[in-house]
């Protein structure tokens, strides 16, 4: 391909500088429809670090040609197929408005006005957010090939059109398109392609971004009829169909995370109800996707509305022994964790693919306690001794005693105190008498 003559180069070079483009102005971040496996996505491309990521899930409202990001942040999507289609703010993919794309139209520019002109084979149109209606506004001039993309500058609307294996930068007349006007030959990477492109700055020049082998992105300088590769995605296995800015004060869109990581499903069980002296053994996850750096561990936590941040005790096997700083009486819920492993063993809290399984519940009971008094500690032999017991646990208390005068005795109770009767046989020698609790179950737990 031939360079651009000096009258055309110094022509339009001055009308770069009078203006910038308005959307490049914003951090380098491009926009753009991808296309991954045969499935659809929207695209997020710094340009200074070559870091991308999804902004929406894989989705069929979501066309193959170019996309046009709205002063309100929704996105106007360009394809043959499904046709014209805006769709929510991402991540969301929901659909605004659809229609036909009869004209054929293949790609578009948001202007200043709000409209977005939209170029394809045959000739001009608008499509108008405020209404969701297109207007076609005329035909090509004779000898115009398919107008791929379209840019402004200065409130001039530039497009790049292709015919007969050639790209020529060409001047749109917006208010009659036949009247439109090729200015000369545009030389980009031979192997490239224009659609999708968008205007922008890089490193202080005006000029465009396009895709080249479909997966690369390159900035046109008209200055110098150079081509840059600003970022190589060869390896990444994805095709770019569109590329667009954001407007002035859109937000930036967030990465959405396509994780694998699965903590799996807990067996159905409990709620547990153990005691103080019991350990909770439950069933292993099942059902568990773990990524390479992944590691599996259980949890014990308090609060189902902030588990990563309730947590009190982590371990490697499904198991808890009661132990501080565990309380009896406190609903704790069990549940499987998975995420990065750190250098000490333990589940990166902070893995933005942190997961975690269902949660099941377990309560530990306190055990039981009988404190034994006598008002009068003086028996005869042949005589009894009365006994108070004072029980703290969930009645009815059965209580196993041990004297010295034959074998263990047990007593039952149906309230949190009462008492019985000690009786040293006749023949006991005088002194002192120990009687001492051995056992003692309540309606929960055993005490040994």
């Amino acid at each position: 391909m031939q360079p651009l003559s000096s009258s055309f180069k110094v022509l339009f070079v001055s009308v770069l500088l009078i203006a910038c483009y308005g959307t490049a102005l914003n951090a380098q971040i491009l926009y753009g429809s991808v296309n991954v496996g045969n499935q659809q996505y929207i695209y997020k491309f710094n340009l200074n670090t070559c870091d991308f990521c999804a902004v929406t899930p894989s989705s069929a409202n979501i066309g193959g040609f170019d996309i046009v990001i709205l002063n309100d942040g929704t996105i106007l999507n360009i394809s043959t197929s499904p046709g014209l289609a805006r769709l929510e703010v991402p991540p969301s993919v929901q659909l605004i408005w659809q229609a036909g794309n009869p004209q054929g139209y293949t790609c578009g520019e948001l202007a200043a006005n709000g409209l977005v002109y939209l170029g394809g084979d045959f000739g001009l149109g608008t499509y108008n957010p405020m209404n969701n209606t297109v207007t076609y506004l005329g035909d090509w001039p004779p000898g115009f090939g398919n107008v791929g993309d379209l840019y402004f500058v200065n409130g001039i609307l530039y497009g790049s059109m292709s015919t007969g294996g050639q790209f020529y930068l060409v001047e749109i007349n917006v208010n009659d398109p036949g009247q439109s006007v090729i200015i000369g030959p545009l030389p980009i990477v031979p192997s490239g392609s224009t659609n999708g492109a968008t205007g922008g700055i890089w490193n202080g020049n005006p000029g465009f971004f396009y895709n080249n082998f479909l997966t690369d992105i390159m900035f046109y300088n008209p200055a110098d009829d150079s081509n840059t590769l600003i970022c190589d995605f060869n390896s990444s296995n994805f095709v770019i169909t569109g590329l667009s800015f954001a407007p002035p004060g859109v937000p930036e869109y967030d990465c959405i995370l396509n994780c694998t990581t699965d903590a799996g499903v807990l067996p159905t069980g409990g709620p547990y109800d153990l005691c103080a002296n019991e350990t909770l053994t439950f069933p292993a996850a099942t059902q568990t996707d773990l990524e390479p750096d992944d590691v599996l561990q259980y949890i014990l936590f308090t609060n189902l509305s902030d588990t990563a941040g309730s947590i009190v005790a982590t371990g490697s096997s499904p198991s808890f022994a009661f132990g501080a700083p565990l309380q009896t009486g406190v609903t704790y819920y069990i549940a499987a964790m998975a995420g990065d492993e750190l250098p000490n063993g333990n589940v990166d809290l902070d893995d933005p693919c942190l997961d975690f399984s269902n949660a099941l519940q377990v309560v530990w009971r306190p055990l039981p306690t009988v404190v034994l008094s006598v008002a009068n500690t003086e028996v005869c032999a042949g005589g009894c001794l009365a006994i108070q017991a004072a029980f703290t646990g969930t009645p009815p208390y059965t209580l196993e005693v041990a004297t010295p005068f034959g074998p263990n005795q047990t007593f039952t109770f149906g309230s949190n105190s009462g008492s019985f009767q000690v009786c040293p046989p006749a023949g006991t020698p005088p002194g002192s008498v120990s009687v001492h609790a051995v056992g003692l179950v309540d309606a929960n737990c055993t005490c040994e």
